[in-house]
């Protein structure tokens, strides 16, 4: 099961590789055209250059806050827009927890240690994450929802937001 989320992860745009292992030391700018019809725009851009490197739409998938070690479902944060929460919404569904929760009653593998963190990060709305397996649980989404095409973070007032990137609008250099 790990080689299969790390043969997907390695599978991704390498742009989104880069930015995810930082490799790439990025900024986020958030553009809100107000307008129902149209989704939010990110713009990555290099910290050094200022020179855009990708343009993208998203959702947001939670966020985490590296002095307590809490990370919060965005689909379970009263105070986001919940259109911007779908997905966030169908990767902690009841049926992904019974995957998981059936992949642990049946599996041989080693890594029954990490299947378990996953199901108690699934099962619960605001759960305690150590920053070391924060790549873990996110390696994981994108293999269980190959329409992400990444998951890029921003730090606000020393809480991490992560973006479920749903499509990339377009590249410039980086």
């Amino acid at each position: 099961m790990d080689n299969k989320i790390n043969e997907h992860f390695n599978s991704l745009d390498d742009t989104i590789i880069k930015l995810m292992n930082g490799k790439i030391k990025y900024s986020i700018e958030q553009y809100d055209f107000d307008n129902i019809d149209s989704n939010e725009i990110l713009r990555i851009y290099n910290i050094k250059t200022s020179i855009t490197i990708l343009k993208t739409s998203f959702e947001l998938l939670g966020t985490y806050d590296p002095i307590t070690g809490l990370f919060q479902w965005s689909s379970c944060d009263q105070l986001v827009n919940m259109k911007m929460t779908k997905i966030a919404k169908q990767i902690k569904s009841k049926s992904n927890i019974k995957d998981l929760e059936e992949l642990i009653i049946s599996t041989k593998e080693d890594n029954i240690e990490l299947l378990e963190r996953l199901l108690y990060y699934f099962s619960n709305n605001i759960f305690f994450i150590q920053k070391d397996n924060i790549l873990d649980l996110l390696k994981y989404i994108l293999y269980i929802n190959k329409n992400i095409k990444g998951i890029l973070k921003k730090t606000v007032d020393n809480i991490v937001v992560y973006y479920l990137i749903t499509d990339i609008i377009s590249y410039c250099c980086n």
